[in-house]
This record gives structure tokens, sequence and C-alpha cells, in this order.
């Protein structure tokens, strides 16, 4: 089992499937695709281009109707005028331009001057004199010869289309009233948006501004049906508003499973982090969003601050030296075991390997100062636990111990036996202890300030730094200034007497639940002290 934190959809928080899945139950998974979980900032960018190729569609079909857009109902202008304006918000959430979308307002505003009639005359004068060439009065002209000739006069001026015709004469005085040939465009305009039935026809057999006109581009940058509350079927265009509110739900989701979630039982691993990270930035963009995400940052780095104290043990351990001497194998075990008795065996001591222990810690001489200078600790005590805790058992024994037990139930618990020192069976595998120095794997994870359960890829995080002699001096120097704060919390490291430190180095062995007398009185503590003048020599100390 890991402890991973999950969010309430059941995925790992962090992973692809998690961001697919919020995006799943959200308007903006329908709109950019699942997979876009991290890419919304990106996404909308493409939206608001294709908004612009929409606004160079829109203005190219005003411009084909310029003359005759002032005669479109008003109702049907202003909507198709609220289309464009709606998508300005999403353009704003960018801080893109709008582009060719102010010049599609001026015409729908009739505040551009094409808009204007030729002559100047109001809609209902041109209206008016249009009805009158429809209806030909008491002319005897065909409508077809009304009509042609005001586009011969319009075109050719008036005394030129009519001649000597006195009914022409009279049939055009009586319907321009003094006004010049301008006006015949005027109504030769009326007309043909009369003829088309009262509208302009556009690509695809659509109607300039109609419903199915903003329904048709609604789709074609969206891609789909919207919400009915956001989109034009209501009146809304809230296309800005629609997103906006998506994203702050996917906000508030993530937002809600950090905080239903405890640091203490779950983590987020290295890589889940970054994707939350890279979302947490790519919301950011977006200011109404941002405000959601006020608290992000504090609660992301609950579940992620062990990996943050990983990072700063490596960087500590960097510029340790540490000299040469000869690693202690599973053939060098070997040797050991099969020269020595079970007293031993368990007290790591005999002839042989205390050449070992005494070129390990002699190697590890310069580090030690460093780290015991670092944690107030004296140095001594950490050279104590390089000492006894080097050699022994082959390094192979602690990952056997990990996998009994992980795999023995606990009821069998009664059935584990003591092998070389060593319990075999069940129990918290985050009691076994890895490395040179012997550290248990939740003693290493408390160092680093976490105390929430260990699953098996965060074990695995401690048995690295363990195994590697800089991080695991860093860790154990972490751990024994922690034990000196229960016991000597306000006494230096060069104050603390013999008796001090052996409660201090007891305490490594005995765990900080222990009595100070228990730890003193230990054997560990007892080996320390009578090792403790080739110590100072060893170390220089």
């Amino acid at each position: 089992m890991d402890y991973l934190l999950r969010g309430k959809n059941g995925c790992i928080v962090g992973l692809p499937e998690y961001f697919e899945q919020i995006n799943r139950d959200n308007y903006v998974g329908r709109l950019f695709g699942t997979q876009y979980g991290m890419k919304y900032y990106d996404q909308i960018k493409k939206i608001v281009n294709k908004t612009h190729n929409v606004f160079d569609e829109i203005l190219s079909d005003l411009q084909s109707h310029i003359k005759m857009i002032r005669y479109i109902g008003e109702r049907d202008r202003e909507n198709l005028a609220n289309f464009v304006s709606g998508l300005y918000a999403v353009c704003n959430l960018v801080g893109s331009g709008t582009g060719s979308g102010d010049r599609c307002l001026n015409i729908l505003q009739l505040s551009n001057y094409e808009t204007n009639t030729e002559s100047g005359a109001s809609n209902s004068e041109v209206e008016s004199a249009a009805k009158d060439v429809i209806d030909g009065g008491p002319f005897s002209m065909f409508r077809s010869e009304r009509i042609d000739l005001l586009q011969k006069a319009a075109d050719w001026g008036i005394s030129f289309s009519v001649g000597d015709d006195l009914e022409k004469k009279s049939f055009l005085a009586e319907v321009l009233h003094g006004r010049d040939r301008d006006f015949l465009k005027d109504i030769l305009n009326r007309i043909l948006f009369m003829d088309s039935g009262s509208r302009c026809n556009v690509h695809g057999g659509m109607v300039l501004c109609s419903k199915e006109y903003i329904d048709y581009y609604e789709k074609q940058i969206f891609g789909m049906d919207i919400p009915d509350f956001y989109s034009h079927s209501w009146g809304n265009f809230m296309y800005g508003q629609l997103i906006t509110d998506s994203l702050r739900t996917v906000a508030k989701t993530i937002m809600q499973d950090l905080s239903d979630g405890n640091p203490e039982e779950s983590y987020i691993a290295p890589g889940n982090y970054d994707r939350m990270m890279d979302l947490y930035e790519d919301l950011s963009h977006f200011s109404e969003v941002s405000s959601d995400l006020m608290l992000f940052g504090g609660k992301l780095e609950k579940y992620y601050s062990i990996f943050r104290e990983i990072k700063r043990v490596q960087e500590q351990a960097a510029s340790l030296n540490i000299g040469s001497y000869e690693e202690w194998t599973n053939i060098k075990s070997a040797e050991f075991w099969l020269d020595s008795n079970i007293k031993q065996i368990i007290d790591k001591s005999i002839g042989k390997i205390e050449v070992y222990k005494e070129k390990y810690v002699k190697a590890l001489a310069e580090a030690i100062q460093s780290v015991a200078s670092m944690n107030d600790i004296p140095a001594i005590v950490l050279a104590g636990v390089a000492y006894t805790e080097y050699g022994g058992a082959p390094p192979f024994f602690d990952n056997g111990k990990r996998f009994l037990s992980s795999i023995l139930p606990d009821w069998m618990d009664q059935y584990s036996f003591m092998l070389a020192g060593q319990r075999i069976g069940t129990g918290p595998t985050d009691r076994i202890s890895y490395g040179n120095l012997s550290m248990q794997l939740r003693r290493a994870a408390e160092s680093l300030d976490f105390y929430g359960k260990l699953d098996g890829y965060l074990e695995q995080q401690m048995i690295f730094l363990l195994q590697d002699d800089r991080t695991a001096l860093v860790l154990c120097g972490t751990h024994l200034h922690n034990l000196k704060e229960i016991d000597f919390p306000d006494i230096r490291a060069d104050q603390m007497t013999l008796e001090d430190m052996k409660t201090l180095i007891g305490r490594y062995n005995q765990g900080p639940d222990a009595t100070p007398e228990e730890a003193r009185n230990s054997s560990y503590a007892a080996r320390f002290e009578g090792m403790y003048s080739k110590l100072q020599s060893w170390i220089g100390d």
C-alpha cells in the first residue's frame, strides 16, 4: 500500500489521470479535451486565435453588405454586437487584442461612416421613397422599368437617363423630392434589402446577424454547444465567464483535495509535485482564478516537505570529504561470521573487523567534524556511532529482513526469531536499519522532520540516503541533535561530560523513549566509553 495523496476522484494527486478526471467532470474538459490538465492558458490562446479568425469572417460579411447594415433590425444587430463583445472577455483572459472585433462593432453600431446613407437621408425617408418606387403610383411603367430607371439615373445622371421622356422625368422628380441622385442609390439599396426578404444572405445561406449565424460561429469557436446560461440562446454571451467559472472549479477542486488530505498520512511525490506546480503557474495567469489559489503553495509544500528536506540533505552532504576505506561487503561479512562466535557477531567485535572499523572512522573523520559542528553535537559521539555500527551482518541481510517483514502477516509475529542479534519476522519495515551507520528508516525520516507513514517508495528514498555515507552522516548528525535536545537542550556540545555523551549515544541505540538511566547504562554506551580514547585519536578530537 502506498500513501500517495489521492483526490476525491480516486486518482493520485498530480498524476496526468488526476487532471484528466477533473477536466472530464468540468466544462473545460469538454472544451479543451481531458488531456490538457496543465495547459489551460495555451488552450485558451488557441480559442482566441479562432475568435480572431471569426472576427475576420464577420467583418468580411459586414463589409460585403455595408450599405444595407443599417436596414437590419436593431435587435439583430445588437445581438451580433453582443456576441462580438462577449468574445472580448475570452481575449482578455490571455491579454490578447481583439483583432478586427472593434471594426465589426463600429459597423454594427452604425459608427462606421460607410454605414451612413449616401444622401444623408434618414431610414424612414429612404424607406418611404422605396415603397413609392415599388408601388408605382399613377405611373404606367412596370416595376422592373422603374428600378432600372433608378439604377441608370444613379449611375449616369438624371438628364442622361430620362432624355425627353416626360413620364420618367416626372417619376424621378416625385421620388427625389428635390434631392440629388445619391438619394437614388439609397433607395436602390433599400429595395435590394426588401427584395431579399429584408435580410442579408451570406455564406451557406445564413442570414447576417441571425440566431443561426451567431450559433454557427459560437460552435466554430468553442467546438460544441455551451451551457445555455452562458450562451447567446439566453442572450447572455458570457463566454469569458464560462471559462473563468470552469477554471475556478478546477482550482477549488484541487484546493479541496489538498485540504481534505492529511500530510501526516500521505505525501506528493516529486514528479506529481512538479505537475501540480505547473498547474499552479498555469492557473495563476488568470487573476480571477489566482484568488482561489492563495494557500496553494503552503498546502502543497506540507505534502512535499520530505523531498525538500532530502534535497537539502543531499546538498549538505555534497561538500563532505570522506577518505578511502574498505567496503564491508557480503564476502567480508561471511568471513567474519565464519571466524566469530555469536557474541562477537552481536557485538560486531573481533580482531579482523576492528581493523576495518578503525579505517572507516578515520576515513570519515573530517566529515564527522563538519557534521558535528553543524548540529552542535560532540564529534566523538558521532564517531562512536560510526565505529559501533560499521560491519557485522552482510549488506543483503537488511533487504532480506525487509522482504520477510513485508510478506509475513502480523499474526506470525509470535514466531519471529533472533539471528545474530537481528529479529527476523514480521513487524514494521520502517524499523529496519540500513547503511554503515545502521539507522532505522523511521529515524531517518524523522531527521527530515517527517513523522508520517512510510510506504515502499518513501522507504526506498530513505534507504538510498542511508546507503550513502555522506547523506547518512548528515541524517545521523540531525538525529543525534534531536536526541540531545531531549536531555541537554541548554548544554553546548563542548560542555557535555562523558556521562552526558554516554546518555546521548545510548539513546541512539535505545531510542528517544528510553530513560536517561537506561540509555547511559546500556552496553552500547559502555562500549563507547571503552573506546573513548581511541576514537579521540582517530578523529583528532
